[in-house]
């Protein structure tokens, strides 16, 4: 699970660097970069919900700022 998640984390921090060079376009990098978004605010709502407070998500707007 743990490896899988890191897997997911370079390939999005990849495009996202691919992104603001202006390699890949815009559809691309969210088609890259959307898996590991869904995979972090999962775990995210997971965590806030044992805790009992409000999750932190992303959206890709945000991550590629």
């Amino acid at each position: 699970m743990k490896n899988k998640i890191e897997e997911l984390k370079k390939s999005a921090f990849d495009a996202r660097a691919a992104y603001r060079i202006g390699a890949i376009d815009r559809g691309t990098a969210k088609n890259e970069i959307t898996p590991y978004l869904e995979e972090f605010n999962r775990k995210s709502k997971e965590i806030a919900a044992k805790y009992n407070m409000k999750a932190r998500t992303i959206s890709f707007s945000s991550f590629v700022r």
